[in-house]
């Protein structure tokens, strides 16, 4: 049983609220919250290296799910092993795992290759989606502003 319960918050821009996941995980008992607002693909996350400072034996990180944690198979398989190493339980809300029994070990790392796969087939649908866009002529990105510095005063008016 754990003695605290912190929890994890991550969403992947700045435009996003987190607060669906706080609530769940204000409602699951958490006494803390760290939130982080940068995708999930990067290792570097201050949010969770600060929760990470915190966790001591018999803790439990909490995140509302898994995919809020991470999004490689490598990366949350090395945090699954770093917690258990330090006797610290994780608890995904949504995917209803632990990492307290084996079972639950073996759940998350199904899920975690999940996640890197769903990343994956995201990834392959934009560059599906890019490709059409290109045959079809149409372009996308660049500054907003920039074009005005290709347009003459003259023609702005």
């Amino acid at each position: 049983m754990s003695n605290y319960r912190l929890g994890y918050a991550r969403v992947s821009t700045f435009e996003q609220d987190p607060a669906l996941q706080n609530d769940a995980l204000l409602t699951a008992g958490c006494q803390r919250i760290f939130v982080d607002k940068a995708s999930g693909k990067l290792s570097s996350r201050p949010a969770l290296e600060a929760l990470m400072t915190q966790l001591r034996p018999g803790d439990a990180l909490v995140v509302w799910r898994l995919d809020r944690l991470g999004r490689t198979t490598k990366g949350l398989c090395q945090l699954f092993d770093e917690l258990t190493e330090r006797k610290v339980d994780l608890v995904s809300l949504k995917d209803g795992f632990s990492l307290e029994s084996p079972a639950g070990r073996l759940h998350a790392r199904i899920l975690a290759s999940v996640a890197e796969y769903e990343t994956e087939i995201r990834a392959e649908r934009v560059a599906a989606g890019q490709a059409i866009a290109r045959r079809q002529g149409k372009k996308w990105g660049g500054s907003k502003q920039g074009w005005r510095w290709k347009v003459t005063d003259e023609q702005i008016a």
